[in-house]
């Protein structure tokens, strides 16, 4: 299992924070694997909709794209196997995520809201 970015422990899960260089079309064909009946911590659609239009590029080396797509993928399934709750992924143009200030209770609230609007939803890839 590759490094994940945030391992929160009750209840466990693994967060996920991408930035545009995950959404890519290799990333994209991964995604268009997923079960349909698997619990994801982000809307897979909408991660879909997001390397259609990013459409990120890196090729230096020159599979980094894959390597970084098979890691997401990784972090996704492998979770699960594990008893973990599903991995929730967190787009970085999301939200200005360095507004939000740790020490601030309102700024924990609404990481906390956020976080709990991820956790779990169905696999909707199949259904618009």
């Amino acid at each position: 299992m590759p490094p994940c970015d945030f391992y929160v422990i009750d209840p466990p899960f693994i967060l996920e924070f991408d930035e545009s260089q995950h959404f890519s079309r290799p990333r994209l064909v991964t995604l268009s694997f997923y079960p349909d009946d698997i619990r994801m911590g982000f809307s897979v659609t909408r991660w879909q909709e997001l390397c259609r239009e990013i459409a990120a590029e890196d090729d230096m080396p020159i599979d980094r794209d894959e390597r970084r797509a098979w890691y997401d993928t990784l972090r996704d399934l492998v979770p699960i196997l594990h008893g973990l709750g599903p991995t929730v992924r967190l787009y970085a143009d999301e939200f200005a995520w360095c507004s939000l200030n740790p020490s601030s209770d309102p700024s924990r609230e609404t990481f906390s809201v956020m976080l709990q609007d991820r956790l779990p939803v169905r696999n909707t890839k199949n259904n618009p």
